[in-house]
């Protein structure tokens, strides 16, 4: 068997619809767990069929900007810019496209929260939000998780 690695995905152009298409090195839960490739509720229903993460993810389908418009929210919500900061980095590490997409449409607001000042202070309390983010894991989904993951690397689909 070929292994592969998760940088091995490929850029192509539809013949038929003129978009341009990601194959993606890997499928199902493990794709979920990738953030370049996880696209969350975005996937559509041939993706979701395709990808094998039908089940995996709510089954509303969500076009991006309406993603956008509810993690928007969800980070005003947020009552300081250290909580800020550690929601746009926790959706980083789930979702790079949502991530980098809010970004762009907030960057002037959120440029302060990722980057210089907040980071200095979430640098100083580094050790506070890792305490904060264990106790909000799934320990049970995480095992799970690297079970699949050493799964897939002992059988050489992934590297």
């Amino acid at each position: 068997m070929e292994k592969k690695s998760l940088m091995d995905f490929n850029l192509t152009h539809g013949l038929q619809t003129g978009e341009d298409i990601l194959e993606v090195p890997v499928t199902g839960p493990w794709l979920l767990m990738c953030p370049m490739f996880n696209k969350g509720t975005a996937f559509t229903e041939e993706e979701r069929s395709t990808l094998g993460v039908r089940g995996l993810v709510p089954p509303c389908v969500n076009a991006i900007e309406n993603q956008v418009v509810r993690c928007y929210q969800a980070y005003q919500q947020k009552p300081t810019d250290l909580e800020r900061h550690i929601y746009l980095r926790a959706l980083q590490d789930r979702n790079e496209t949502l991530f980098y997409r809010l970004m762009q449409e907030h960057l002037a607001e959120m440029m302060p929260i990722v980057y210089t000042p907040t980071v200095g202070q979430a640098c100083q309390q580094f050790s506070l939000i890792f305490v904060l983010c264990e106790e909000h894991r799934d320990w049970n989904m995480i095992g799970d998780n690297l079970i699949d993951a050493c799964v897939l690397i002992d059988t050489g689909i992934v590297h």
